[in-house]
């Protein structure tokens, strides 16, 4: 029989190996959080519906007994919730097992405690849960636990295509085609040269088709456009969509995701010189998970044996392959433009 103590003591072992190749009072200091305060991003609070910034602030205005004039909303974060609890579990509440398209809204009252809280919410409420009040620095908190940020693609579009179905859109939902947004974007193989939008009986050459599905908001209606890969093919796929959904799409009949060899979505995550062995202090450009930072690092040439970063002045240890409760308490995410120190092989 196993002793008791024994995954304590294991874990133990496991980051006190790790604490030994990266105890380095020097990258420490340079690993401290940032003196800057932090700012409402520009446009958080345009980024969410307005439904919902005004529940928030109503949120917050009542925990901080503060008018809603005096709340601020810091930053807001569009994201696919993977159940119905949206990252807050109750005891003895069950959650629906069903993807949830939502927000993380980080907002604060602007009075002497100039206290931050943390809210997770569906797309436009009324399900808004507060899950944090004490958070130190919105900028730098992490996406939490059960929370998937929505990329919406935009710059995979070529810009002939971009106008080609602004143009169709904004004459279907009669608008200009300068009011037409693009929500979303996915690089496609159709299996045919209908790129999955036959008109009547036509006759589909079957021909795999490099192109793009496109969702597009003109006039207050949502529609789906399929795409070839220049703007040449470009056809209506469905409309009368909700735009809160637009993260939990699937592709249309006849698409696959597009294979792209070159890219895993790690491209330009890590920042700074990476080594092929040894010690670096390096950054993320974007909200990293340990997965992906290994699998940037993995390809600039580093087999990462350990990534460390620094939180309350203590080291907190991520050890690629280790067992989970070695790397119970490293984030599930990083913030943009953290800092970490990172030992290749």
């Amino acid at each position: 029989m196993h002793s008791p103590h024994t995954p304590a003591l294991a874990r133990r072992a496991w980051l006190s190996l790790a604490a030994a190749l990266v105890a380095l009072a020097a990258l420490a200091v340079a690993l401290a959080p940032s003196e800057a305060s932090a700012q409402a991003a520009p446009g958080a609070e345009e980024s969410i519906p307005a439904a919902l910034a005004t529940i928030v602030k109503a949120r917050v205005a009542s925990e901080a007994g503060v008018a809603t004039t005096a709340v601020t909303i810091d930053r807001a974060e569009r994201v696919v919730w993977q159940d119905g609890c949206l990252g807050i579990e109750s005891q003895g509440t069950a959650c629906t097992q069903a993807l949830v398209s939502g927000h993380v809204v980080w907002a604060t009252a602007s009075a002497a405690s100039a206290t931050t809280y943390r809210f997770h919410t569906d797309y436009q409420g009324p399900d808004v849960r507060l899950a944090a009040s004490d958070v130190a620095d919105a900028a730098a908190d992490p996406l939490p636990g059960g929370a998937t940020l929505f990329e919406a693609n935009l710059d995979a579009l070529p810009a002939a295509i971009a106008t080609q179905v602004s143009t169709l859109a904004g004459t279907r939902a009669a608008v200009p085609a300068s009011a037409v947004t693009v929500l979303r974007v996915e690089d496609v193989t159709w299996e045919d040269a209908c790129i999955g939008a036959a008109q009547g009986a036509e006759s589909c050459a079957e021909v795999v088709t490099s192109g793009y599905v496109v969702w597009v908001s003109a006039g207050g209606n949502v529609y789906r456009y399929h795409t070839a890969d220049d703007a040449s093919n470009v056809r209506f796929g469905e409309g009368g969509l909700s735009v809160g959904d637009i993260p939990l799409f699937a592709l249309p009949a006849g698409a696959t995701a597009a294979e792209d060899d070159d890219d895993d979505g790690t491209d330009g995550l890590i920042v700074g010189d990476v080594p092929s062995t040894g010690l670096a202090l390096l950054q993320v450009s974007a909200v990293a998970t340990p997965a992906s930072m290994v699998t940037g690092l993995v390809a600039l040439g580093c087999a990462p044996v350990s990534i460390s970063i620094t939180e309350s002045g203590q080291f907190v240890v991520y050890v690629p392959g280790a067992p989970a409760f070695v790397n119970a308490d490293f984030p599930v995410s990083l913030p943009a433009d953290a800092g970490f120190i990172v030992r290749c092989a």
